[in-house]
C-alpha cells in the first residue's frame, strides 16, 4: 500500500514523497534501510549511493525531526496525507484563523469521541476517531479551545463537510 507524504526541510526545500519499500524524493528513488534503531542511524541509498543520517531529535506528536547527514544538520518536518487533507480543508495549525466547527474531511464511521460538551481541548488532542476505507484515522485539535457542542454520534456514519464539533 502506498503511503503519501510531505517532507519539508525547513528554511529550506519541500518534496512530496510517497512511501511503499522505497522513497520517491524529487524524482529519485530512495532505499531506506535500519542500521541501528538503538541510537536512531539509518541509511539512505539514492541511486546507488549509501548516506549515513542520524535522527537526533524526535517528535512524532508534531512530526519534527532534526536529522545529521554529512556533518550538516537539517530541521525535518513531516505531513501524511490526513495532515495534507486538514491543511487543504484549513483546519490545520498553521492557519491563522479562529476554527468555530470541525468538518469530517471524509465519509467514514465515528468510532470514539474522547471528549464532551465544555471540555477544553488543546492543540494535537484527538477529538474523534472516524474509520475510513477500513482505517481508523484520528481527527486532532487544530488548537486550542472549548467544545461547544458535538453534533458527531459514535456508531454513527457521517458524510465528508459534515459539522462534528463546534467550538466557543
Amino acid at each position: 500500500m502506498k503511503k503519501n507524504y510531505s517532507i519539508s526541510i525547513v528554511n529550506g526545500s519541500s518534496y512530496e514523497t510517497s512511501l511503499n519499500e522505497t522513497i520517491q524524493v524529487g524524482g529519485k528513488e530512495a532505499h531506506i534501510q535500519s542500521i541501528s534503531e538503538q541510537n536512531g542511524e539509518f541509511a539512505i541509498t539514492i541511486d546507488g549511493i549509501i548516506t549515513k543520517a542520524e535522527v537526533l531529535s524526535a517528535n512524532f506528536k508534531e512530526k519534527k525531526f532534526t536529522i545529521l547527514i554529512q556533518g550538516k544538520k537539517y530541521k525535518v518536518e513531516a505531513a501524511d496525507e490526513f495532515d495534507l487533507l486538514l491543511k487543504k480543508m484549513g483546519l490545520d495549525a498553521s492557519s491563522s484563523q479562529k476554527v468555530k466547527e470541525l468538518k469530517a474531511p471524509m465519509p467514514g464511521m465515528v468510532l470514539n469521541i474522547p471528549f464532551s460538551e465544555g471540555d477544553q481541548v488543546t492543540k494535537g488532542d484527538t477529538l474523534l476517531v472516524l474509520e475510513a476505507m477500513k482505517m481508523e484515522n484520528s481527527i486532532k485539535s487544530p488548537g486550542a479551545g472549548k467544545i461547544k457542542q458535538i453534533l458527531a454520534q459514535k456508531g454513527r456514519a457521517v458524510e465528508k463537510n459534515q459539522v462534528l464539533i463546534i467550538f466557543e
